[in-house]
């Protein structure tokens, strides 16, 4: 879709079309009937899939197994897609009650948990997006009630509230934040680390160039590849000299044939 139709970038998180083979279009719940081992496939507005974040890859991936998890999706919506990474949780956190997953739903956990302070100003920020994808269980299949409770999917980020997988994958293909991570994350890859504070004016030159080519990813790797930028070479610093005396932590042990591997 994105390389040989050239289509949008963006347009990846609000497609229903994708690829399956049979043992996906039986997790799909789909009809398989093409004789190859894959075959294109187009969801019905009712089966609630909304591009990448509604596959079975992503929802089942970042899910606990028997159970789904908005925390989790909601970190790797925020991590892979928008280069927000979210710091771990402080070792004492108490994560029975959101655990629990024979009462109510996890909307319902997840909230009484946001009580406590410690835990509230991280969960404020992962849990909507991975709230707006609880019609999906922890393999990936469409659900809309838990444990006999309606599963409620209306969520918001930064004051724009949505509805569902549909509404958050709206959401993503509108926020400028998700290109140009996509254009930071190529760039890391191709120059093999991190971009310095000193390349910021870089990336926001090619993320704009990336909007104006109307989002094409073969673009945008054109660009990228033929910059100057790309094929300056970064000198690393200097490595910091060993200390003259190694504490008895960071000593090799000895054994009678010499040190031990």
């Amino acid at each position: 879709m994105l390389v040989h139709k050239r289509r949008d970038y963006r347009d990846l998180f609000t497609s229903n079309e994708t690829f399956i083979n049979r043992p996906l279009a039986s997790v799909y719940r789909v009809p398989f009937a093409s004789t190859s081992d894959w075959a294109p496939y187009t969801f019905s507005e009712s089966s609630e899939r909304s591009g990448i974040l509604t596959q079975i890859s992503f929802l089942s991936l970042f899910a606990h197994p028997g159970s789904s998890s908005p925390t989790k999706r909601g970190i790797k919506i925020y991590e892979i897609f928008m280069c927000q990474p979210t710091p771990d949780p402080p070792a004492d956190v108490d994560f029975s009650k959101v655990q629990d997953s024979s009462k109510g739903t996890v909307r319902a956990r997840l909230l009484q948990h946001m009580q406590n302070m410690g835990c509230a100003v991280c969960h404020r920020r992962t849990d909507p997006p991975g709230l707006a994808l609880e019609h999906f269980d922890g393999l990936g299949q469409l659900r809309t009630m838990e444990n006999g409770t309606t599963i409620d999917v209306s969520s918001g980020i930064n004051g724009v509230q949505f509805e569902g997988a549909e509404g958050l994958g709206q959401y993503l293909h509108d926020d400028p934040r998700v290109p140009a991570c996509l254009v930071r994350n190529v760039y890391a890859y191709g120059v093999g680390r991190r971009p310095s504070a000193q390349e910021e004016d870089y990336l926001l030159k090619q993320a704009k160039a990336f909007a104006d080519s109307g989002y094409r990813l073969p673009d945008l790797m054109v660009q990228i590849a033929s910059s100057p930028e790309f094929f300056k070479v970064v000198v690393p610093g200097p490595a910091k000299p060993p200390s003259s005396t190694a504490s008895a932590e960071t000593m090799p042990l000895k054994t009678p044939t010499g040190v031990a591997p």
